[in-house]
């Protein structure tokens, strides 16, 4: 493994903050009832709706669970003390790195139950990946994790693979491997959000404008949700950041969720 790589790749995500910019104002609905939530998150124009049917605005940070596990806790605490309500958390199908396992899951989950957050899982083996055996793993692995996702609807979003898919020119490739994958992960009863990283190592929102409509209306469910990585590339400067923002949001028509990631 490139240790300087790996190394860029962590610090990267533990900076990262997850925001929905301009799509759900920021002052609406911030935390959730861990007691009352009833239908799970779901997509409902726009906006994310929690299990309440409140729209819900994620402020947060990623956690690097995969490799700093016993940092999770104390992490997700951390977060949640500095008025966060979302944890991204890294986690790994054993392609890559160390299997993240259904206990390690479960404590998670409850980690966040405890202190009030909800959390975003991801599969971080194919990063930047173009093989769409990668992302296949990753689906099984979810549906191999279905027990511990079926009844936390309320509390989990799935990001199915962290930035899988890393070209900027082939927005239909990348959507026949997320169609077919969201296909396994509902097949299996999984009715979780969904949160589908655009091409490009997630900076390539074109993917999500040209393809995004497909993706999502392949899902049984209706709810997958969409997610550009705002740094770099696609958050380079303010112009760049307000375009695609103001192109997601013209996703309305087709009945979707876009979800701006800054980092």
């Amino acid at each position: 493994m490139n240790t300087t790589k790996s190394n860029k790749s962590a610090l990267s995500l533990i900076v990262a903050i997850m925001i929905l910019l301009s799509i759900i104002p920021v002052n609406l609905y911030t935390s959730i009832d861990t007691n009352a939530a009833t239908n799970g998150f779901h997509v409902s124009g726009t906006k994310i709706l929690d299990g309440n049917n409140q729209q819900f605005v994620m402020r947060g940070v990623n956690i690097a669970h995969a490799w700093f596990k016993s940092n999770t806790k104390t992490s997700i605490n951390a977060i949640a003390a500095r008025g966060g309500n979302t944890v991204r958390v890294v986690c790994s199908d054993g392609e890559q790195w160390t299997k993240t396992t259904q206990t390690e899951l479960q404590n998670i989950i409850s980690w966040c139950k405890d202190a009030k957050v909800i959390c975003v899982l991801e599969v971080h083996d194919g990063t930047g990946k173009n093989d769409v055996s990668y992302l296949n793993n990753a689906a099984n692995y979810w549906v191999e994790m279905k027990s511990v996702l079926q009844g936390n609807e309320d509390y989990v979003i799935v990001n199915i693979a962290n930035e899988w898919y890393g070209s900027w020119n082939n927005a239909t490739a990348w959507a026949n491997g997320y169609k077919s994958a969201i296909a396994t992960i509902r097949d299996a009863g999984i009715t979780n959000m969904l949160m589908v990283d655009s091409a490009g190592y997630g900076q390539w929102p074109t993917s999500i404008f040209q393809k995004g409509k497909e993706i999502f209306n392949s899902d049984s469910l209706k709810n997958t949700m969409f997610s550009i990585h705002m740094y770099q590339d696609a958050g380079k400067d303010e112009a760049t950041v307000k375009n695609n923002i103001n192109l997601a949001k013209a996703l309305y028509k087709y009945g979707m969720t876009t979800e701006v990631i800054e980092g």
